[in-house]
């Protein structure tokens, strides 16, 4: 009886070791299990960080290249905007010019000369080449402009036969000082083409108006 109470215990301790084996095992499994899902973790977390860098990056590329264009259209816009000013002072110029070849028309009819003849004395080129002569030569400095001096002064003189500028004299002042350069500008004229009588060249009389300011 001894020997069988023994006996029993023995398979007792022998099945609960098993037992014991039993649960190491599947604990060790579970735990194998939990490492394998938190590798997995780990590895899907590594991808989803990698995503988003990924797509910040992208999305940085984006910005740049969106303000490389910003800029590029804004130099396109600036160069555009000059190219239209410079037409329009282009424009503006090309109108002053007009306006002046026109007030040189204007002058011109007024240029008569005193003495007839067949053939009237030319100044050389023309009278609108004379009036250019006039604006070249005359002293219109910012002094006078700025002491409001301006208007319109009127000289008369005489061409010789050999066309020498001659007996230059004031016809209508202004002022003293523009007054004294109009009658300048005239005598500093050069040689004309005299007047023509009865196909001798012969002595005439001219006058020419000198412009100050507008």
């Amino acid at each position: 009886a001894e020997a069988e109470e023994i006996a029993t215990l023995e398979d007792n301790d022998a099945r609960a070791a098993a037992d014991d084996s039993k649960n190491i095992t599947t604990s060790t499994l579970a735990g194998n299990g939990v490492v394998e899902n938190q590798k997995d973790d780990l590895a899907s977390g590594a991808t989803a960080e990698y995503n988003m860098y990924d797509t910040e990056s992208a999305a940085e590329d984006k910005m740049q290249k969106e303000a490389a264009e910003l800029a590029e259209m804004k130099a396109e816009e600036i160069a555009e905007q000059r190219k239209a000013e410079s037409s329009a002072m282009a424009k503006a110029k090309q109108a002053e010019s007009e306006r002046k070849e026109r007030e040189m028309s204007a002058m011109m009819e007024s240029s008569t000369p005193v003495q007839a003849s067949n053939s009237v004395a030319t100044f050389p080129g023309g009278e609108i080449k004379m009036y250019r002569f006039i604006e070249r030569k005359k002293n219109y400095t910012e002094a006078m402009q700025n002491q409001g001096l301006e208007g319109t002064v009127t000289v008369s003189f005489d061409i010789e036969s050999d066309g020498r500028v001659s007996n230059v004299r004031l016809k209508k002042g202004v002022n003293g000082i523009l007054d004294e350069d109009a009658i300048r500008v005239v005598r500093s004229m050069p040689k004309w083409d005299p007047a023509i009588e009865n196909g001798i060249a012969v002595k005439s009389s001219k006058s020419v108006v000198v412009k100050y300011g507008n």
